[in-house]
């Protein structure tokens, strides 16, 4: 069900129309239209999935392709077709709509940290991604061995598959589309290295005319060891808005997310807004992250800065300070 509805002028609420849908899309009834009788919005034609609803074909236009509810079928090959081979070309969602939503890439990304995995992040930072970015998000796996060279390989797997997402899908047609990435712990420095090469890219398509201004870019590094040999590149501390989490204390991120280098590292970044968060975790947990404090990615943590974080991403452009959120 999807309900509309507008403000009376009192302050109250008021529905206006509700639209039922099957699984797949159909609107109860076998319409392939939304009624729009009687309503005090009748250009308010967005339906399914959020998605706006052609009246005179009843298709539902998705960023990339458009979708026939009465099939259960695009009828545009999907533009990432050769990414995901074992799915087909026309299917909508994979065909599970009970647990999943259409995805259309060109999202978000979320890289973990040191001998991590996917696992780390919590559903409000996954919210979080899909809030930030356009709706969805992708993982970002890597070997998560700490060492320089495992960074910089994951680095570049990253920057080659945003590059290969965005021109296969755009071209060079869309340039607003956001290019979001998070990262925890050395996750972020991940995404660093990713952005400094973005950056460089960008700027030289620019330049020769392929793209006719700077895609908006935004990162998030959470719990990330701020270190020397990991920051933005001047071009690309101008072109990324970077919002950064820490808490007080937090020994791996202190110590550079390495245990011989004690005090080797900071938590702040000046160029972007620092978000500092007081860790919920009990010394007592079995995990140890009551101990260093590094586990911002876990729900009790998330749930503290993930609204700030989003907020500062939906302004845009970071400026140093440091926000405390209660």
């Amino acid at each position: 069900m999807r309900l509309s509805f507008y403000n009376n002028g009192s302050g109250a609420a008021v529905i206006d129309r509700t639209s039922d849908f099957y699984p797949f899309g159909l609107a109860f009834g076998g319409e392939s239209t939304i009624s729009t009788f009687g309503s005090q919005s009748p250009n308010y034609l967005y339906a399914f999935q959020g998605q706006e609803r052609q009246q005179e074909t009843g298709w539902d236009s998705f960023k990339w392709r458009n979708y026939d509810p009465s099939m259960a079928r695009f009828f545009n090959v999907d533009p990432l077709s050769e990414k995901y081979t074992h799915n087909s070309t026309y299917a909508f969602s994979e065909n599970r709509v009970i647990d999943a939503v259409e995805l259309e890439g060109l999202e978000a990304w979320l890289i973990h940290g040191t001998w991590s995995d996917n696992s780390t992040f919590s559903r409000p930072v996954i919210d979080l991604a899909k809030n930030i970015g356009n709706g969805n998000f992708y993982y970002s796996p890597w070997s998560g061995e700490n060492n320089k060279f495992a960074r910089t390989q994951a680095a570049t797997a990253l920057y080659n598959d945003v590059i290969s997402t965005r021109y296969s899908i755009m071209g060079t047609s869309v340039i607003n589309d956001l290019v979001v990435l998070i990262g925890h712990s050395h996750g972020g420095n991940v995404a660093i290295q990713t952005f400094n090469m973005l950056t460089e890219k960008f700027q030289s398509d620019v330049k020769n005319g392929i793209l006719p201004q700077m895609p908006e870019m935004t990162l998030v590094t959470v719990n990330t060891p701020v270190r020397n040999d990991y920051q933005l590149t001047d071009d690309a501390k101008t072109a990324v808005d970077h919002v950064n989490v820490y808490a007080d204390r937090d020994s791996v991120q202190l110590n550079g997310g390495n245990a011989a280098n004690l005090g080797g590292a900071n938590q702040t970044y000046k160029s972007a807004v620092n978000i500092n968060y007081k860790d919920q975790i009990p010394i007592t947990d079995k995990t140890g992250c009551g101990v260093t404090n590094h586990c911002g990615t876990a729900i009790e943590n998330a749930k503290l800065w993930v609204p700030q974080a989003q907020s500062q991403g939906e302004v845009g452009r970071a400026l140093e300070r440091t926000l405390n959120p209660q």
